[in-house]
Order: structure tokens, then C-alpha cells, then sequence
């Protein structure tokens, strides 16, 4: 059984060791492959942890899960995402705009998020990403 509460808890830690035990379990996580725990996953994200790399470490794992099963879970939570950790989840959506695969499977499967939080998750990387405006606006055109 996954303790969530002390991944949670081990994520905010400052100590060299609790940030390797952090990265270990969720490496073993992603190893597993299991998608029920996904969500639990996104969850930790912490737009003010002050160790980054415990937050990039999640990132890669995540990135470890197929993609049909990473993308799909990750437009599930882009409300709650946006709401609880903005700066983690436009770098999630930046690995999927960068990978042909990711950004195809997000395109088709749009539909598993809310319309208005892909439109406000759309708007925040306009502002931070131009290079990103012809993607964003195949994505907003899908949306119609």
C-alpha cells in the first residue's frame, strides 16, 4: 500500500536522504506501471517545494508511463492542476507539446478536460511560450 501522506511529506523535506528516499519510491512507482496511481502522482506537484529536482524527479517519472495512459491521465487533471500547481503542470504540457506522440494523443483526447481549463491552460503558455502559438492554436481550433 502507497503511503501518499508521507510521499507528500517527504517531498517538502530539505535533508539529502529524504529527498533520495522521495525519488526512489517514485521511481518505483513509475516502474510498476501502474495507471490507478497517476493522479496521486500529479498530486505532489508543489509549485513552492524548494527543491526543484524532487519535483522534476516526478516529472521524469510520470514521463516513464505510456504515453496513451500518461496523457490521458494528465488531461483529467488539468482543472485541478491549474488551481494547485500552474508553474509544474505547464511544464508537463510543454514535454507533450514537444513529443509528436504525446501532442497527438492530447489533440484526440481533449475531450477528457474541461473546455475552459484547456482555454485558461492554453492562455498561460501563450504568455510564456511563443514558440509554442501554432500548436496552441491547432489545439484551441480542435476544441470547436
Amino acid at each position: 500500500m502507497i503511503n501518499w501522506e508521507n510521499l507528500r511529506i517527504l517531498s517538502k523535506m530539505e535533508s539529502a536522504e529524504d529527498i533520495k528516499t522521495f525519488e526512489e519510491k517514485i521511481n518505483e512507482l513509475a516502474d510498476n506501471k501502474d495507471p490507478t496511481v497517476l493522479s496521486e502522482m500529479m498530486g505532489l506537484f508543489d509549485d513552492n517545494c524548494q527543491h526543484p529536482e524532487i519535483m522534476y524527479a516526478l516529472v521524469h517519472a510520470l514521463e516513464n508511463f505510456p504515453d496513451d495512459i500518461y496523457v490521458k491521465s494528465l488531461l483529467f487533471e488539468i482543472e485541478n492542476g491549474i488551481m494547485k500547481y500552474p508553474s509544474w503542470l505547464v511544464i508537463l504540457i510543454y514535454g507533450i507539446l514537444n513529443n509528436p506522440n504525446c501532442y497527438r494523443i492530447f489533440k484526440e483526447n481533449m475531450g477528457l478536460a474541461k473546455k475552459e481549463s484547456l482555454l485558461r491552460l492554453f492562455e498561460i503558455i501563450e504568455q510564456e511560450s511563443p514558440q509554442h502559438e501554432k500548436q496552441l492554436n491547432e489545439l484551441k481550433d480542435a476544441l470547436q
